[in-house]
């Protein structure tokens, strides 16, 4: 139904006129202008949003095109023992990188010309951070997840030092007796690892003396080329997206070894009385290496002759 209201007014001749006209719409057809206003508006900005999206994919193929191109450089320098060539694609904007690098190029040339297989990667996936790329690439046969970084410069993108801000925020998380100092990154693929300290625990506090508070910390660095090892009561590991994650999600005995042997070592030489906690001679901590050796070669059984050793 459509209302119309219209004004008169009296002139001086006593004519009427209309001076105005209020219409009432039809509400129905009103509503349907805003809906099919609001269906054009959103399908303008999913277009917009598809439009950037294709555009920052493109951008990120572009990217990944050319990193890969430096990552093969570097595969084929240190194949052919080229350390110069590899250096070039080196950042030389970070102090220690380029000797570092150039370091691992000298061993790596060392090796015979197959053993270089595994120095080939693929890039998989960029995330952009600046002028930072976050790589993640898979490395040689065994298909290793990798994080590597390339920075943009005036020379092109080249091979640069990780960056602790793309790793996220640092998080600690308790697991039993077990500390885990990481960062959000890797806590999706540390599980492994902090279960088979969980296991060693277990296995040797049940036949060695362990104080009550046998906590062990796993902290995982984001040093590139960290090695396990002990600092104070804490095993340090590099984080596993510089070791390598295993692509098919299954942790390689050697790996989970690493771990065993350093939690064994840590708990045996916690069950050990003071004042050798700390201060052990070279035939102490011969022995706990040989324990923790035998406990990592997945003999439990060793955890008893330990204390007859001691005594």
């Amino acid at each position: 139904m459509r209302i119309q209201f219209s004004w008169y007014v009296e002139d001086e001749d006593e004519h009427w006129e209309t001076v105005d006209a209020l219409a009432r719409r039809d509400w129905a057809q009103t509503l349907r202008c805003l809906w099919i206003a609001l269906g054009l508006a959103l399908m303008l900005a999913g277009s917009g949003y598809a439009a950037v999206s294709r555009y920052q994919h493109t951008a990120l193929q572009r990217i990944a095109f050319q990193i890969q191109s430096v990552i093969d450089l570097e595969a084929q320098a240190l194949a052919r023992g080229d350390v110069e060539r590899y250096l070039a694609q080196q950042d030389p904007a970070v102090p220690g990188w380029l000797a570092r690098q150039a370091e691992f190029a000298r061993g790596c040339c060392a090796q015979a010309p197959s053993d270089t297989a595994d120095l080939t990667a693929e890039a998989q996936r960029v995330e952009l951070w600046g002028d930072v790329a976050w790589v993640e690439v898979t490395v040689g046969q065994d298909l290793l997840r990798q994080a590597r970084f390339y920075r943009q410069t005036e020379r092109g993108w080249l091979h640069t030092v990780p960056h602790a801000r793309l790793w996220r925020h640092p998080v600690a998380q308790t697991y039993g007796a077990v500390t885990v100092h990481a960062h959000e990154r890797d806590l999706e693929y540390i599980q492994p690892l902090v279960q088979a300290a969980q296991q060693a625990l277990d296995d040797l506090c049940a036949g060695l003396p362990c104080p009550a508070e046998r906590g062990l910390e796993l902290r995982f660095v984001l040093a590139a080329g960290q090695t396990p090892g002990l600092l104070g009561d804490a095993v340090i590991l590099p984080s596993p997206w510089l070791s390598g994650i295993p692509a098919a999600g299954v942790w390689e005995q050697s790996a989970l070894g690493e771990v065993r042997y350093w939690a064994a070592y840590l708990a045996a030489r916690k069950a050990m009385d003071p004042p050798f906690y700390y201060d052990l001679s070279p035939r102490q901590r011969a022995v706990l290496a040989e324990y923790a050796t035998l406990y990592a070669a997945r003999d439990p059984s060793a955890a008893n002759v330990l204390p007859r050793i001691v005594a």
